[in-house]
């Protein structure tokens, strides 16, 4: 038996019209569940409740982990992945999930993604590697599969886009993973073509502040010393208008407060 896929997308307000986009033809294994936020507005295309491969969910809830939250809540199948509204699926995205949770037995398989020219978009490694609390911070949500089992962990909902703390949630959520004993690894496979700009790159007030929150959580006691390390290597993230300084009394704001 193939194994099933949830392909879970959270949606905002008129960006529900990119989703269809996503779907790729009918395939018996795989499902794509739609959670749309601030819906009040905008109709679903025709495509979008016609297909029996799709579910789409109204919700008045705000934020996008709260969104997250709601599809895990729903998903059913074997393997989960995470996808953005503005996502290009890869070709044979489905295989490549379920032949690389089939070769590895880690609970979370991470993957690349490429930018609409076909480059990384970020630095990932060129090899298969084993992901620990301390190589999980640039982790985006659309790199996540998960083998699906009763006791999934959940994304923190006062974090993420569309609440005061918008950075950090993913990390923070792979941690909740770690803490249990379950295993992470990534594996230097395209799943997906992600615009390269994307609001996840804007360094603001809120941002930086999050980004201590987020140490915080992960961390716990060695929070300060891993922040001491990621300002010396990722100063651009905690400049603000006012020079990184400022920012870096944000951040360990953060850091020290955790909430």
């Amino acid at each position: 038996k193939h194994a099933s896929i949830d392909v879970l997308i959270s949606t905002h307000g008129s960006r529900i019209k990119q989703v269809p986009n996503i779907l790729h033809d009918f395939k018996r294994n795989v499902r794509y569940i739609i959670c749309h936020q601030n819906f009040e507005l905008y109709e679903p295309n025709e495509i979008l409740l016609n297909r029996t491969d799709v579910i789409y969910i109204r919700s008045t809830s705000n934020g996008v982990t709260k969104s997250r939250n709601i599809l895990l809540d729903k998903a059913d199948a074997d393997l989960i992945y995470f996808c953005d509204d503005d996502v290009v699926l890869s070709e044979n995205f489905d295989e490549i999930i379920i032949n690389s949770h089939k070769k590895y037995s880690d609970d979370v398989i991470l993957f690349n993604i490429r930018d609409e020219n076909g480059e990384l978009r970020k630095k990932y490694p060129n090899e298969v590697v084993k992901k620990t609390r301390f190589n999980i911070l640039s982790v985006g949500t659309i790199e996540i599969s998960l083998k699906n089992s009763p006791l999934l962990p959940k994304f923190p909902e006062d974090m993420g886009a569309g609440t005061s703390l918008p950075v950090g949630d993913e990390a923070v959520f792979l941690s909740t993973f770690i803490k249990k004993g379950k295993s992470i690894r990534y594996i230097p496979n395209t799943i997906a073509i992600h615009p390269r700009e994307s609001t996840g790159l804007e360094v603001t007030n809120g941002s930086i502040y999050s980004r201590g929150v987020a140490l915080n959580r992960i961390y716990g006691i060695y929070a300060f010393l891993v922040a001491i390390f990621f300002l010396l290597r990722r100063r651009s993230l905690l400049k603000t208008d006012r020079g990184v300084l400022q920012g870096g009394i944000l951040f360990f704001k953060g850091v020290l407060l955790g909430k």
